[in-house]
């Protein structure tokens, strides 16, 4: 009666994740123009970010898409956290090289549009 549709989630929550490595393109077009040494670091992150998405979305790529209130809002919630966890990636492979913990700082604040930054100097 009070279940949420997992696989469901799964499905939207993989494919979400999978996106993230199509935003990677443009700073990674950018970076190879430019010939900048952050490029490992965009295709590495995108690289993670498309199995990882992949991963979570094609067992479950045929199951019925039929959502309630409550999946809605689990899934806007592990959006927020999971594409945080997500798109920090290039902050770690990348030319700041920070710590996992301040690389999620940076990707959530970006991605929440705060202003609040690790990266100094």
């Amino acid at each position: 009666m009070f279940s949420m549709r997992f696989k469901a989630i799964q499905r939207v929550l993989g494919a979400l994740i999978g996106m993230s490595s199509v935003i990677a393109l443009p700073p990674m077009a950018i970076a190879w123009v430019l010939d900048e040494h952050t490029l490992g670091a965009f295709i590495d992150s995108a690289m993670v970010s498309a199995v990882l998405g992949g991963f979570l979305w094609f067992p479950v790529r045929n199951v019925d898409y039929d959502l309630r209130l409550r999946d809605g809002f689990f899934i806007v919630s592990a959006t927020w956290w999971v594409v945080s966890l997500v798109t920090a990636l290039p902050f770690v492979f990348g030319a700041p090289h920070l710590s996992y913990t301040d690389a999620v700082f940076e990707a959530a604040s970006g991605l929440t549009t705060t202003g609040a930054t690790m990266i100094v100097g």
